[in-house]
């Protein structure tokens, strides 16, 4: 922690700022603040976090602010940058499997801890095991061998340094890799403070305490088994924490209750020396410790959240954006355009801050950047036909069809539908897509404009073998002739769609079942689950898969339908097969399945995002899903 601590709690974010001049500062009775400090908490709408989990930021080992100077005049306003583009030389996030960001860049995992050296040494963390690395000219991806949620950043140097995190977990930095390190619990880990690298606490729920001693992690008896938020301290007798319900000290022997005023739960303490602690409460009461005794006074903003160097303290706000302190106020620096949870700074050159869906702004002493994407919406479905005319469609938005042309992505405009859950089409100006909003019906797109074909039911999937023989799915199964739509099935609600021709087309459907047309009537091929069954595709007549809930996948040899081993029990939301031996499926919490002909293996996609479809060539498969994640692998395969 660098003058002030930050952190949120059932999604409150709060935080105390550094001291100015006795004197300066009076609170709204007009009485002087506490020890003659100025102190502001601040609480806030925590940001959305992905897959439940909080994340808070944690800071490195005290620095002490004192008397804000002037800031530098490098800090000076700038012109905002268009907050929606990232910056065109940021490379994109991948994983060791090969799976890179395309949307946002450079990833998109919410993050919310931060920690660094100096300018060209920052680490950031966050969901899915995600930590990334900043080393002056971008930001790159460290692979953790974890997936949990990663809550909390400190170290000692850029060669040591620690994380901890969900169910336990707790990693080590020795400069090359990260490593796992046995915690002996599986207790949600919400900060981790030091004095050294032999002297290291980490806390969380149910009152674990757990100290590293330099070889092994080991748990410390807590006065009572209520979540620990908060710790911060000034050596390896002198630490103090917060639980739900009380502060409690450590004097290098044990752990005790302080007897210390009734407060809504604190959410931060700052400091300069076991004389002079400070604790902020929820509800804006601020506790002042002057060795002997905690006092209480009032006082609040709206922030959320701050850092401070020697020279200067910054905060971010709920509307994105960072700012300065200055002569008792707060002046804007840089307005991000969109959510950030926490900030670092190494000094008025270097300051960082993060927050959802993988945003980052960065001032480097002559500009701001932020990286961030062009939509933060649901994409339904990705279809393409090229690697250079590839669609995604979005949910709840306007022009919800965005279009790659092989270098970026832009919107399709005059799309009235709101939420695009299907797409099919054989060529770049013949495109059928199935909305599922209030509305319904199918559009089709004829190389210039969207036009609605058909209204009433909502559809969720569509496929053809032609611009006269068109299938779409929804509560019923419709049928385009080139002339009109009309209803073939009724047996639904259908969840998929796929054929090999016009007198071999499947469809899955919500109660488990897959039906089979054989260009004269549907009929039910066979019951697979009693699960609901959702994406459906093949390679040919003999080589189709179907995909479900509880990762549910079964393959059809053109006499019979088999279940496989799937490798997860997630549940999947699409598949794509371009041969027997090359198919996919994703779903759930980033997953995303391979299947090589003899078994399906799982690859690391970099998120937890749900996946909700997939659409491959020989050379390059796209992935689209939750809060605008599009993911892609290029690759060239053997004949």
């Amino acid at each position: 922690m660098i003058g002030g601590k930050v952190d949120f709690v059932d999604g409150v974010r709060m935080a105390v700022l550094s001291q100015t001049p006795p004197g300066r500062m009076r609170d709204r009775g007009g009485h002087p603040c506490v020890g003659g400090h100025f102190i502001i908490l601040f609480c806030a709408a925590a940001a959305a976090s992905c897959a439940g989990d909080r994340i808070r930021p944690t800071h490195t080992e005290p620095r002490h602010a004192t008397a804000l100077p002037s800031p530098d005049a490098s800090l000076a306003p700038t012109p905002l940058p268009d907050h929606t583009a990232a910056p065109a030389a940021q490379k994109p996030i991948c994983t060791e499997d090969g799976w890179c960001w395309q949307h946002p860049l450079p990833q998109g995992n919410q993050l919310g801890a931060l920690w660094g050296t100096g300018p060209t040494e920052v680490f950031a963390a966050g969901v899915a095991g995600t930590i990334l690395h900043y080393d002056g000219r971008g930001w790159t991806r460290h692979p953790t061998k974890t997936v949990q949620t990663v809550a909390a950043l400190w170290g000692t140097s850029s060669k040591d340094v620690f994380a901890v995190g969900r169910d336990g977990l707790v990693l080590h930095y020795d400069g090359s890799n990260w490593s796992l390190q046995p915690s002996g619990s599986h207790e949600y880990l919400e900060e981790i403070w030091g004095s050294g690298p032999a002297d290291v606490f980490a806390i969380g729920h149910n009152g674990t305490i757990l100290h590293y001693d330099g070889q092994k992690w080991l748990p410390q008896a807590a006065p009572s088994n209520d979540d620990i938020w908060h710790i911060f301290g000034f050596g390896p007798r002198d630490v103090y924490a917060a639980s739900s319900s009380s502060i409690i000290h450590y004097d290098g022997v044990a752990w005790t209750t302080q007897n210390a005023p009734v407060v809504k739960r604190i959410v931060g303490f700052w400091g300069k020396s076991g004389k002079d602690v400070f604790a902020a409460g929820m509800d804006g009461q601020i506790l002042h410790y002057d060795g002997n005794l905690w006092q209480s006074t009032q006082t609040v903003a709206a922030l959320e959240a701050v850092w401070a160097t020697d020279s200067a303290v910054f905060a971010v706000s709920r509307q994105g954006d960072v700012l300065l302190f200055e002569r008792g106020a707060w002046r804007v620096l840089h307005r991000s355009g969109g959510d950030l949870s926490t900030i670092w700074a190494s000094g008025p050159d270097a300051i960082f801050a993060v927050g959802g869906v993988g945003r980052i702004s960065h001032y480097n002493g002559r500009e701001w950047t932020t990286t961030a994407g062009n939509l933060s919406h649901d994409l339904h479905v990705v279809f393409g036909t090229s690697s250079m005319n590839v669609l995604v469609g979005a949910s709840m938005i306007p022009n919800t069809v965005m279009r790659f042309d092989g270098h970026s992505w832009r919107p399709e405009p005059d799309f009235e539908c709101h939420e695009i859950l299907g797409m099919w089409g054989l060529a770049a100006d013949s495109i059928f897509a199935t909305c599922g909003d209030g509305s319904g019906g199918v559009y089709h797109y004829n190389g210039s404009v969207w036009n609605r074909q058909t209204d009433g039911e909502n559809l969720v999937a569509v496929w053809g073998t032609s611009s006269r023989d068109i299938f779409a799915v929804g509560a019923t199964i419709r049928h385009f002739d080139g002339e009109r739509w009309t209803t073939q099935s009724r047996d639904g609600p259908f969840r998929g769609v796929w054929g090999s021709g016009p007198r071999d087309v499947f469809a899955s459907t919500q109660a488990g079942a897959v039906l089979h047309y054989d260009g004269l009537r549907w009929r039910i091929m066979s019951r697979l689950s009693d699960l609901p069954l959702s994406g459906v595709a093949g390679s040919g007549p003999n080589d189709v898969f179907v995909v479900g809930a509880a990762g549910r996948v079964f393959h059809y040899d053109g006499h019979s339908w088999a279940a496989q081993i799937s490798a997860t029990d997630l549940t999947l939301h699409a598949v794509s097969a371009l041969g027997p031996r090359d198919v996919y499926a994703v779903g759930e919490d980033g997953v995303i399945l391979h299947y090589d002909g003899s078994a399906w293996s799982r690859e690391t996609s970099g998120t937890d995002h749900q996946l909700y479809s997939v659409w491959a060539t020989k050379n390059d498969i796209f992935v689209v899903g939750s809060l605008g994640t599009i993911l892609h692998k290029g690759r060239r395969l053997d004949p």
